[in-house]
């Protein structure tokens, strides 16, 4: 762990324990997940958010760290809000925050409502984790629109 103009770095990922998982590291770094695209349901979409760009380029095993344990090892404070944008592990990682959530007045979280990744959480099970935690759900909006393929061409419309 390491600080700097106020921001704590915590040597690993975020999961739900501490351990190594395998990143699947995607043709555009920024799509990455630990949970590897579903090429198949990509398919039907726009190249452009697609299968290209999630196509898994190699596969790396990094360090994962729960909240729960670098709370409890003094690493940081108890976190008082939590945002997370983790594609497609906001689940595992809100698990891993389960003890840690009682100063925290709001999380933000990204979810899909569809399996962009093989055996994430879609959001349905996020919104129903954080409900059981005590939550209410103050806003969701609709973040991205992907344009569906149809019988070889990018549909333009609705």
């Amino acid at each position: 762990m390491s600080k700097s103009d106020n921001c704590i770095y915590v040597d690993g990922g975020l999961w739900s324990n501490d351990g190594t998982q395998m990143l699947h590291i995607a043709n555009e770094p920024s799509t990455s997940s630990i949970y590897p695209p579903d090429l198949n349901f990509l398919s039907q979409f726009d190249p452009k958010y697609g299968v290209p760009p999630r196509t898994t380029l190699e596969h790396r095993l990094v360090k994962v760290r729960s909240i729960d344990s670098c709370v409890a090892n003094g690493e940081f404070d108890l976190p008082n809000f939590i945002k997370l944008d983790v594609h497609s592990s906001e689940l595992p990682v809100l698990e891993g925050a389960k003890n840690s959530l009682d100063n925290c007045v709001g999380i933000l979280v990204e979810t899909w409502n569809v399996g962009v990744h093989k055996n994430q959480a879609l959001h349905w099970e996020v919104e129903k984790y954080v409900i059981e935690q005590g939550y209410e759900i103050y806003d969701c909006y609709d973040g991205a629109k992907w344009r569906v393929m149809h019988e070889g061409n990018v549909c333009l419309a609705d």
